[in-house]
C-alpha cells in the first residue's frame, strides 16, 4: 500500500512578507526556490502534454518541475503528463515537486491521493529518471509544513525511500 504519510519531516518554513490572500503559485514556487537554493526558470513546455507551473534546470538533462495545487481539481493530471514527456525525452531526469495547499479541494481528495500514487508508479517505471516529492503548504500559517526536507535530499542526490505501491 502506498504510504502517503512518508513525505518527509514536518518543518515550518516562515514566509516573509507574503499575505495569505495574495499568496499565489509563483510566490509559493519562489519560497521553495529560496529554501532549496535553486533558480527558477519559468514554466517548462512539455509539448502537447502541457506546461509545468514552474521549473529549474539543475544540469543539462536534470530538471526540477513544480506543480502547485492551489485550485486544481485534477492534480493527478499534473503528474500523469510527465509520463509521455519522459518517454519522449529518454535523456531527461525529473524531480517533481507537487505542492498541495492545505485545505484546497484536491489536498485530501481521491484525485490528490491518485497524484501521489501516480508519482510512486512513475518512480517504479523510471527508477533512475523520475522522483516525486509531495509538499504541503499552509496559507493560514504562511509556510511549508511538510516535504521540504525530502525535496532537499533529492536535490543533493541523497537516497530517499521510495513509496510502496499496493
Amino acid at each position: 500500500m502506498l504510504n502517503l504519510g512518508d513525505v518527509g519531516t514536518r518543518r515550518t518554513v516562515p514566509i516573509d512578507g507574503v499575505q495569505m490572500a495574495k499568496c499565489n503559485e509563483n510566490e509559493i514556487a519562489t519560497i521553495i526556490a529560496r529554501e532549496t537554493g535553486v533558480s527558477l526558470q519559468g514554466r517548462k513546455d512539455l509539448g502537447v502534454w502541457g506546461k509545468t507551473d514552474e521549473s529549474s534546470k539543475l544540469s543539462p538533462d536534470r530538471f526540477l518541475f513544480f506543480e502547485i495545487e492551489a485550485g486544481q481539481k485534477h492534480p493527478n493530471t499534473n503528474v500523469l503528463k510527465l509520463w509521455p514527456y519522459l518517454e519522449e525525452n529518454p535523456g531527461a531526469s525529473v524531480i517533481l515537486a507537487q505542492v498541495f495547499v492545505e485545505g484546497s479541494a484536491c489536498c485530501d481528495s481521491s484525485r490528490g491521493k491518485l497524484a501521489s500514487w501516480l508519482g510512486a508508479k512513475l518512480e517504479s517505471i523510471f527508477p533512475d529518471r523520475f522522483r516525486y516529492c509531495r509538499l504541503l503548504f499552509s496559507r493560514e500559517r504562511h509556510c511549508l509544513i511538510d516535504g521540504l526536507d525530502s525535496l532537499k535530499d533529492l536535490l543533493i542526490g541523497r537516497k530517499t525511500r521510495r513509496r510502496q505501491l499496493p
